[in-house]
This record gives structure tokens, sequence and C-alpha cells, in this order.
């Protein structure tokens, strides 16, 4: 979703979206600095932004997890790499032993 889709959500869709993911979606103000309760309100913006921080949170834990899992095919074709290697080599010994001693 982008942030046009959120701003044009409801109140209550945005409540619930908020209450879904832990959102904190009241604020509140003192209007009258003589009254001693503050007033609360629900604050789209601040639903709104966090929502948006959460969607680029996401994306960019994907992006990472892709990221490791290329790190972790490199180093299982290193490994195979090296493991064919070994192998190729100890089997030119062999050979070059084999021949000597002929």
């Amino acid at each position: 979703m982008t942030q046009e889709d959120y701003l044009k959500m409801s109140n209550d869709e945005l409540t619930k979206l908020a209450e879904q993911y832990r959102i904190p979606s009241t604020s509140f103000t003192k209007k009258d600095p003589n009254d001693i309760e503050a007033d609360f309100y629900f604050d789209r913006e601040k639903v709104v932004e966090a929502l948006l921080v959460r969607k680029v949170a996401e994306a960019l834990s994907v992006r990472d997890e892709a990221a490791a899992e290329s790190v972790r095919d490199e180093a299982l074709r290193a490994r195979r790499t090296t493991i064919i290697s070994v192998v190729a080599l100890v089997v030119s010994v062999v050979a070059l032993l084999v021949s000597i001693l002929k």
C-alpha cells in the first residue's frame, strides 16, 4: 500500500490496522492550560506514518533476506568447487604415484 491508500482509508480502517500492528493511534493535547486532563484524539498522521515505516522496514527485511540467501548460495558453490578441486588434486597425485611406481 502507498501513502495515498492509507490516507484514503477511514478512521475505523486505520484504527483496525493500528490495533493489528500494535501502533499507538491516539495523541493528546491541552488546549486549555487551566484544564487538568489532556484531550485525547485519533492521530491519523501518526498512524499513517507508522504504517509507512513498517512497510519500508518489511521491504528492507525481505531484501536483506534475499541478499543473505545469495551469499549462502555463493558460499555453497565455493565449497563445492573447493571439494572438486581437492578431489582432482588427490586423483592427480595418486596417478603420478602410480606412474612412478610402475
